[in-house]
Order: C-alpha cells, then sequence, then structure tokens
C-alpha cells in the first residue's frame, strides 16, 4: 500500500482548547441512563433463592462438586466460569465485572453458612474482557474431607460500586512462584507446593528437577548423558528435543502463579508445539495444545528416584506387578486408567505419572546405565519409535507412599474427575437498581524520562517510577484507567495504582535495553520490548515471536498489540514493520529512504501509522489525519516522538521530547494540555498513555 503523503501541511491541527469535562460527564450520563432503561426493559432476571450471604455484593452463582464416589481430602478444583452470561440471566446485561469483588462462600443443603471465606483462585481467560467476556478459570479449595457433593456461592459485583478488597490468600503457602532464576547460565521458574520445589526450564520447556521428601526425582545437569543431559520430564520428541531441559527450543509465559495453582505455557520457537502445565500441590496436570501435523512423540520420567536409581527403587504400575527398577522392564498397554510410576522403598516416597486419555499404545519401563529410569507413555523399550500422537493429557505427581495399592489411591483421588455443576446467575433484589457504573476516566499521561507520570484531563497521579538508575521508556495503562505500569531500560517495571506487578526483565542480562511495552486487554500481562527487537512476556501476555534473533538493519523502536491481545506489531527506526501472532502485515518503509528515522506507531481500526522523527505519518490501511513537517524539530530526540490513536482510529496524537501534544481530527476534542514547561531540567517526555 502507498503511504500517505509526509510533506503537505495543509491537513495538520494544532491542540485545541480544553473541552469542557462538565459538558462530556452530562453526555455520558444520559447515554448511561438509556442504556440502562433498556436492559431494564429488555432483560429478564433471575432472582435469588435461599438466604443471601453478602449483602454488600449484589450477583452470584451457585455451584455444586460432586467427588463422584472417590474420597479426597484437602484439595482444589478448577473449572470455567462465566460472568457475562450471569449478569444477563441475573438481569444485568452489559455489565461490566469488578474482578476485586469476587468471593466464594460455602452453603450446607439448606443455606446456611459452612465456610464465608473460601480460598479461591480466578485466571482470566485469555480473551478475558470485564465487560463482553468476563470469562475464566476458578480454582476452589476443597478443605478437608470431600466424600459427598459441596455447595458453594460465587459473589460478585458490577464495577464502579467500589469498596472492595481483592480477597488475599497468598498467605496459604499452598503454590508459590518464583520466576527468572539464572542458574548456570539457564534461565528457571521454581514452583514451591508445600513441601515439594519443581524446576522448570524456560527455553527448554520441561521440568529438570523435582525436590520430595529431602531427595532429588530428576536431577538434570549438565554432564553428559544418563547422569546428566538425558534427565528430564516430558523430553517429548526426539530428536528434536522439544520439552526438554537443557536445550533452547521454546519461549515459555506463566500464565498465573498462585496461590492455588500456577499455570505455565511453553511453545517452541516454530509455533508448532505448544503445552500447558497446570502445578497444584497435590499433582500437574499436563496438556499437549498442538503438535506439527503427523508428528508423533511420547511422554517420559526420566530422572532419579529418591536422589538416585538404586536396589531400594521398585516399578509400579496400573494394573501390574511391581518391578525392581535396576534390571526390570515392562513394555505393554497399561489398562486404564493408565498410571505408572517409581518407588524409593528406603524413603518411602514415590514419583507416579497419569495418561489422563486412555490409548492403545505401548508404555515401557528400563533403565539406562543404572542411572536414571526411562518410563514412557508411548514408547516401546528403549528404541526410538514414538507412538503417541495430536492433543492428550497427562498428570504426575509425588506422595508419601511406597506400594502399588498406596500409589494407585493416590493416583485415584488426583485424576479422577469431578463433576461440577454451575447455576444461572442470581441478582439480590435490589442489586439492578441499587447502584450506578462509573464511566472509565478519560483523558493522558505523559511518562518522563525521569519515571514521572504527568496527568490530564480526568486521570490522577499514582506515583512515580524511580526504583530504576536507568531512564523510564514506556508505559500502559490498567484496564480501569485508575493505575499504570512503567517500564525502565534495564527492563524493571513499576506498578501504580490498581496495576498488578507481573514480572519484569531487571533480572536479566539483556542484549539491548528496553524500549517499549504493551497490555494485553485484560490487563493481566503485557510485553516488554527490546531495542533488537526481543519480547519478553509476563501474566497472560503469550510470545508469539520477536527480531531478538534477527540481523535487524535499524534498531527496534516501538510495539503496538492488537485488539485481541492474540499478536503484535513492531517497528524499526528504518519504518520496517514485522508482524507477529493475528497480526497482519500492512505495508512499511523498509524499502524507502527516509529524511528521518521511525520513532513510533499505534494502530488504528484496521491497520496502523508510523511517526517519523520530524513528525511525519505513514499512514497504512489507515485515514491520514495529517502530519507535523515545518512544525517540530527534525534533530529532536528520538525517545519522545511518539504517537497514539484515540476513539479506535478516528484522531491520533503526536508528542514531543519537551511533552508537546499535537492533535488530530477527533483527538482535538480530547485535548487536556501539554506537559511543556513542566519537565525538569534534562528531564524528557518519554511516552503517551491515552485513557478513553
Amino acid at each position: 500500500m502507498t503511504p500517505s503523503p509526509l510533506d503537505s501541511p495543509t491537513g495538520r491541527q494544532l491542540p485545541a482548547p480544553l473541552r469542557s469535562t462538565a459538558a462530556r460527564t452530562l453526555a455520558l450520563a444520559v447515554a448511561l441512563a438509556v442504556i440502562a432503561a433498556t436492559l431494564a426493559a429488555t432483560s429478564p432476571r433471575a432472582t435469588a433463592s435461599g438466604a443471601w450471604v453478602d449483602t454488600t455484593r449484589g450477583f452470584r452463582v451457585a455451584f455444586t462438586v460432586d467427588p463422584n464416589g472417590v474420597d479426597r481430602s484437602d484439595t482444589a478444583v478448577t473449572f470455567d466460569v462465566d460472568l457475562t452470561t450471569a449478569f444477563t440471566a441475573a438481569g444485568a446485561a452489559g455489565a461490566t465485572l469488578d474482578t476485586s469483588s469476587l468471593r466464594v462462600v460455602e452453603v450446607d443443603g439448606s443455606g446456611q453458612v459452612r465456610n464465608g471465606n473460601v480460598p479461591f483462585q480466578f485466571d482470566p481467560a485469555s480473551g478475558f474482557d470485564a465487560t463482553t467476556a468476563a470469562t475464566g478459570e476458578l480454582t476452589v479449595l476443597l478443605d478437608g474431607a470431600t466424600d459427598s457433593t459441596r455447595r458453594y456461592h460465587l459473589y460478585f459485583e458490577r464495577a464502579g460500586v467500589g469498596g472492595f478488597t481483592p480477597t488475599d490468600h497468598s498467605g496459604l503457602g499452598r503454590v508459590a512462584v518464583t520466576e527468572n532464576l539464572f542458574v548456570g547460565g539457564r534461565l528457571f521458574h521454581r514452583i514451591s507446593t508445600g513441601g515439594l520445589v519443581w524446576t522448570y526450564d524456560r527455553a527448554g520447556g520441561g521440568f529438570s528437577s523435582l525436590v520430595a521428601g529431602g531427595a532429588e526425582w530428576i536431577g538434570w545437569n549438565t554432564a553428559e548423558g544418563s547422569d546428566g543431559m538425558f534427565r528430564g520430564i516430558p523430553n517429548l520428541d526426539f530428536p528434536s528435543n522439544v520439552f526438554h531441559p537443557g536445550h533452547d527450543v521454546a519461549t515459555t509465559v506463566v500464565v498465573s502463579s498462585g496461590p492455588l495453582r500456577a499455570v505455565i505455557e511453553s511453545t517452541t520457537f516454530d509455533g508448532l508445539w505448544r503445552a500447558r502445565w497446570a502445578i497444584h500441590p497435590d499433582r500437574v496436570e499436563m496438556q499437549v495444545l498442538s503438535t506439527p501435523n503427523g508428528e508423533a512423540y511420547w511422554f517420559q520420567y526420566e530422572g532419579t528416584p529418591g536422589g538416585a536409581l538404586d536396589a531400594n527403587d521398585l516399578v509400579v504400575r496400573s494394573g501390574g506387578f511391581d518391578l525392581p527398577a535396576i534390571n526390570g522392564t515392562f513394555a505393554e498397554d497399561l489398562p486404564a486408567t493408565e498410571w505408572a510410576g517409581v518407588a524409593d522403598t528406603s524413603l518411602g516416597w514415590a514419583f507416579w505419572m497419569a495418561n489422563l486419555d486412555d490409548d492403545a499404545a505401548v508404555d515401557t519401563y528400563s533403565d539406562l546405565d543404572d542411572k536414571m529410569t526411562v518410563l514412557a507413555f508411548g514408547r516401546s523399550g528403549l528404541g526410538v519409535t514414538q507412538l503417541l500422537s495430536g492433543p492428550k493429557r497427562f498428570a504426575l505427581g509425588v506422595a508419601p507412599v511406597s506400594t502399588s495399592a498406596a500409589v494407585g489411591g493416590v493416583v485415584d483421588a488426583a485424576v479422577s474427575p469431578y463433576t461440577v455443576s454451575v447455576a444461572a446467575g442470581e441478582a439480590e433484589v435490589d442489586a439492578t437498581t441499587s447502584t450506578t457504573v462509573a464511566p472509565l476516566p478519560e483523558g493522558y499521561w505523559i511518562l518522563t524520562s525521569a519515571g514521572r507520570m504527568l496527568p490530564f484531563g480526568e486521570l490522577a497521579d499514582h506515583g512515580a517510577s524511580t526504583a530504576s538508575s536507568t531512564p523510564a521508556v514506556a508505559a500502559a495503562a490498567t484496564a480501569t484507567g485508575s493505575g499504570y505500569w512503567v517500564v525502565h531500560e534495564d527492563g524493571r517495571v513499576g506498578a501504580f495504582g490498581d496495576a498488578v506487578h507481573r514480572g519484569d526483565a531487571s533480572n536479566l542480562q539483556l542484549a539491548a535495553p528496553i524500549v517499549g511495552m504493551a497490555v494485553t486487554p485484560s490487563g493481566g500481562g503485557y510485553w516488554l520490548l527490546g531495542r533488537d527487537g526481543g519480547i519478553f512476556s509476563y501474566g497472560d501476555a503469550q510470545f508469539f515471536g520477536s527480531t531478538g534473533a534477527i540481523a535487524l538493519k535499524a534498531p527496534v523502536t516501538d510495539m503496538a498489540a492488537t485488539a485481541t491481545g492474540n499478536g503484535y506489531h513492531l517497528v524499526a527506526e528504518d519504518g520496517g514493520i514485522f508482524a507477529f501472532g493475528d497480526a497482519q502485515f500492512l505495508g512499511s518503509t523498509g524499502a524507502m529512504v527516509l529524511d528521518r528515522p521511525v520513532t513510533s506507531m499505534t494502530r488504528s481500526a484496521a491497520g496502523y501509522w508510523l511517526v517519523a522523527l520530524d513528525g511525519g505519518i505513514f499512514a497504512f490501511s489507515a485515514p491520514f489525519h495529517g502530519s507535523l513537517p515545518g512544525v517540530l524539530d527534525p534533530n529532536d530526540l528520538p525517545e519522545g516522538r511518539r504517537i497514539r490513536s484515540v476513539d479506535d482510529g478516528a484522531g491520533y496524537f503526536i508528542m514531543s521530547a519537551e511533552g508537546g501534544i499535537y492533535a488530530f481530527a477527533s483527538a482535538v476534542g480530547s485535548f487536556e494540555g501539554s506537559g511543556v514547561g513542566l519537565l525538569a531540567p534534562g528531564e524528557i517526555a518519554v511516552d503517551l498513555v491515552v485513557v478513553e
């Protein structure tokens, strides 16, 4: 596509006077009243049955958990919830969820409270939107014995009611994640679950260590062969070493970090293999989400039971006899539920793993060099024929038992399914009329190199980011507009207001400084961008690719996430565009000779704009609203030249390093002032964060 002309000043619009906040608020209130009246007239409403325990929250869904005849003790169950649908059923269609309002209460058969503060964890879905898709996974702790159906209520409320403090169950000590440990030249995530410690190799996409009962059960290290490098879980593919510790094959994202479970996802660099792990106190569940077409694999435990493979170790399995772990072998399709493990009888502990999708593939055990186990689903002996294919589910764990019968009981309790029944959403009698929804604040922040966020419009100052000795370079707003993240050149991220710190790159040896960031639509994660095009993903932000390993013609300067959060664009100084995930390449200036480098980009509904240091605009599948050649200093500091869109592309702002804000098209009506005269000596404006 041919970019819009840069040199015509006729379309240029300079900052407009401050708009009337009172008029805008009145118009918004009228619009909200019309919407509310329409919803009240058209939405059916399910009112509550039974006692309403929490009168501060106007909505709830009831759910039951049936153990299906398998006795459990002090475990947790995870299931999907859809609170957008629940709002609709309760007569509040279109309501926006306040995630801080969630509360779980257990009741008995007559509705009397058994536990008013049940520990839970809510993990938003990848496409979470508090208004249109308030969906996710709810994990609930089933404390004590579960030998019959248990009953619960999930209470929640709309955004804008306020006054809720998010329920904090982090003191449970059940699941805790330490991210990005740098050991021996490699990065690991460490997940502690009570007395167990799992260590996950980020680039390998597999577990390298498991400490239980005071012993090491995997023992991966850099020694050759069975002494170290061959060990790991799941060691999924040969010879590509997919999801095998010690190899650089994948990127890993921490989706959730406790307190009842941790969720991590690994994807190979080519995007063809993807796996998701959920680490609970009593088990680890793994899903193979995608594989290359026609590619077979196996699932393996290659490690050191109880610290070393020795004469005290026994192989245990479903439907079979125990075998000595040294010199013992089997090769058969295990009966459902397919499980096998290795017990250290001197330690009194056992490792187990289960194939949750029964199949006809051969499963096998043998030892290698009397130094490590080779316990595999989908492998026949020590040959390299792989027998599994497509998406599958597995589970694994360790327990203080060492007999086949006892291990079988542990496996049964860990992997047998529950039946969870979720009722329709209910509203307290006056819940749909007694509260109002607060509109999103509007305005923008100017981020300075000193880490200050200068607020304009209805936004507030939630604090400055001063923890790093390097300059601040980029910022992003939370979904509510009541907080923000600030990132510095060294990768350190500060969280302010209602922003939650999801992790940062401050403990990494960066190949290039950080220059940008973008936030996911849910606000549950963010990406950091390196000047070399390297991407660092945190929270629910997924890695879709980077230019970190590509020899670039020019350094990368900015990024923009797609509306879905399932992709992003990167732009380089030469105007080269790199599209990842569901981001589409719509054109670039990479083949053009530019007067000044491209410093920033922003997206529209269907395309994107680039801005050069002299204020020139390049539009791709987006309308040209004007540019600034001849107005801005072409030798200005490139860190301060940013472009940000408003009204989904109906206008945009251009910022200068001294804090000047230039508005075009619909952005004229959103102009709230500039940072000119507000910066300290040596301080420059480096980013513009728009909230609307």
